[in-house]
C-alpha cells in the first residue's frame, strides 16, 4: 500500500492485531489448573505431562483441559480477531496480485510456496514414520490406549547416573570438534567465558534459549542443567544456535537477523552431531534406548503434531474468510486435523489444542508451525550432505549459516550445496535418516 496506508495499519495494529496477542498472554498468566486438588500455574501443570507416572500425567492433562475449556470462547474471539485482521490486510494489499496469510508467512520465512508445498507433501507421504514412533513408545510403556497425555512420557528406563555439566560440555565439544575443530573450541570458549548460564536455582524461568548482544556481538546460552541426557541434547541445541550467531558476528546488523525457517538449522544439526556421537560411544542398552527415545519423540512431534497444526491453521484461515468461527467449530477442525495425521495411534484427540497452544495466538506471526518441520528436515538434509561431501562440507556449512540472514532458503542451498529444495529428492534424504532413527527405536524397545 502507500506509505500513508502502511503507517495507518501499523498504528492501528498496536491496539488491534497486537491487542489480541496481548490478551492471550495475560490469559495464560492467570490460568490456574487444579491437578488432583492442587491449583498451580500453567507452566507447572505442563511440566507434569512428562511425569513418569501415567495417572499423574492424565490428571495434569485433564486439569489443563478444564482450565482452557472455561476460556474457550475468549480464545475463539482472539483467533477470530487475529485471523480476520490478516485476511483483511491481504485483501487490502492484494489488489494488484491476489495473495493470502500463508503468502505473508512464506515471505517472512524467506521461503517459496512451492518449497513449502513440497515439504508438506513429503511429510504427508511419510507420516507413518511418526505413527511407528508412537506405537514403539506405547509398546515400551505397555499402553494399549495411548492418549494425548502420553506424548511426552519419559523413556521407561532404569535409574541412570547423572551427568555433570563438565562431562556434558566435554561430550558436546568433542562431538562438535569431530565435525569442525573450531566449533568444538567455540563450545569450550563459551563455558570458559562464563557465557553459559546453566546452574539450577530457586527463581529461574523454565525452558532454554540462546541470545546475543548486538555490540559487542557475543552469544549467551541459558538452560537449567540437572544432569539428564535430555539436558545434554538441550546444551548441544543451544550451543548450535550460539555457533550460528558467532559465525555472523562480523556482518552488518541487518544481515544477522535470519528467518524462523532457517533459525533451527544450526541447533538441530548440532543435536544430530551429539546424538550420533553418543550412540557411537556406548554399548549400554538403556543409554541407547534413551537416546533413541528422544529421536522417536522428535519424529512424532515433527511429522504428526506440526503438520496437524498446519492443517488446522489453513482450515481456520479459510473458515474465517466466510465469517466468525466459534469454539465448537474450532474443536471440530482441530479434531479433524489430528485425526488426519495421527490416525489410530491416539485413543482420543486434543480438541482444545487450538486454545492451549500459544503459537496460534501470536499476533506478529501466522503459521508458526511449519518452520519447525522445515528446520528438522532441512538440518537432517544437511547432515546427509556432510556424510557424502566429507571435510569439504565444513566450509560450505559455515558459509551457508553466514548467508541465512540475506538469502532465501532456496538461494542459500543452491549456492552452497548445488541442490534444489523445491524438489522432493532433498527431503527424501532427510526422511531416510528419520527412517533409520525410528527403526532403531523399534529394535531397542
Amino acid at each position: 500500500l502507500s506509505l500513508e496506508g502502511e503507517q495507518l495499519i501499523a498504528g492501528l495494529s498496536v491496539d488491534g492485531l497486537q491487542g489480541g496477542g496481548d490478551l492471550y498472554g495475560s490469559l495464560v498468566g492467570r490460568l490456574r489448573p487444579v491437578v488432583e486438588g492442587q491449583p498451580m500455574g500453567l507452566a507447572q501443570a505442563d511440566n507434569l505431562l512428562a511425569h513418569p507416572q501415567r495417572s499423574r500425567r492424565a490428571a495434569a492433562w485433564h486439569a489443563i483441559q478444564a482450565a482452557w475449556e472455561a476460556e474457550q470462547e475468549t480464545v475463539a474471539a482472539i483467533l477470530n480477531a487475529i485471523n480476520g485482521w490478516r485476511n483483511e490486510l491481504a485483501r487490502q494489499r492484494g489488489k494488484e496480485r491476489k495473495w493470502d496469510a500463508l503468502d505473508l508467512s512464506c515471505h517472512q520465512g524467506h521461503l517459496e510456496r512451492a518449497t513449502l508445498e513440497t515439504l508438506m507433501t513429503a511429510a504427508g507421504e511419510h507420516k507413518e514414520l511418526g505413527r511407528r514412533a508412537l506405537r514403539a513408545m506405547a509398546c515400551a510403556q505397555q499402553i494399549n490406549d495411548f492418549a494425548p497425555w502420553d506424548l511426552y512420557a519419559p523413556a521407561p528406563v532404569g535409574a541412570s547416573s547423572l551427568i555433570s555439566f563438565e562431562q556434558a560440555l566435554t561430550l558436546v565439544a568433542d562431538a562438535f570438534a569431530g565435525f569442525d575443530p573450531e566449533m568444538g573450541a567455540f563450545a569450550r570458549m563459551m563455558a570458559a567465558n562464563g557465557w553459559i548460564d546453566a546452574a539450577p536455582s530457586e527463581q529461574r524461568r523454565s525452558g532454554a534459549y540462546s541470545t546475543e548482544y548486538a555490540e559487542p556481538p557475543e552469544p549467551r546460552v541459558f538452560l537449567t542443567f540437572e544432569g539428564t541426557l535430555d539436558n545434554v541434547i538441550t546444551l548441544a541445541h543451544e550451543l548450535g544456535h550460539a555457533w550460528h550467531s558467532w559465525l555472523m558476528r562480523e556482518l552488518p546488523l541487518e544481515q544477522r537477523d535470519y528467518p524462523k525457517t532457517l533459525a533451527e538449522t544450526a541447533s538441530l544439526f548440532a543435536e544430530a552431531l551429539v546424538r550420533d556421537a553418543l550412540l557411537a560411544a556406548t554399548d549400554n542398552m538403556e543409554q541407547r534406548r534413551a537416546i533413541a527415545w528422544l529421536d522417536g519423540e522428535r519424529a512424532a512431534s515433527l511429522l504428526l503434531d506440526v503438520p496437524a497444526r498446519f492443517t488446522f491453521e489453513r482450515a481456520l484461515v479459510a473458515a474465517r474468510e466466510e465469517g466468525y468461527v466459534g469454539a465448537g467449530q474450532l474443536r471440530q477442525m482441530m479434531k479433524s486435523a489430528q485425526q488426519q495425521w495421527y490416525g489410530d495411534t491416539l485413543s482420543q484427540y486434543d480438541e482444545l489444542f487450538w486454545a492451549s497452544k500459544g503459537h496460534f495466538s501470536i499476533a506478529e506471526l501466522g503459521f508458526y508451525n511449519y518452520p519447525y518441520l522445515f528446520g528438522y528436515l532441512f538440518s537432517l538434509g544437511l547432515y546427509a550432505q556432510q556424510a557424502r561431501a566429507g571435510r569439504e562440507f565444513v566450509h560450505a556449512y559455515r558459509e551457508l549459516l553466514r548467508d541465512t540472514g540475506r538469502m532465501s532458503a532456496e538461494e542459500l542451498v543452491e549456492k552452497h550445496l548445488g541442490v534444489d529444495i523445491r524438489e522432493p529428492a532433498f527431503w527424501q534424504e532427510s526422511l531416510d535418516y528419520v527412517e533409520e532413527a525410528v527403526a532403531r527405536l523399534e529394535r531397542l524397545v
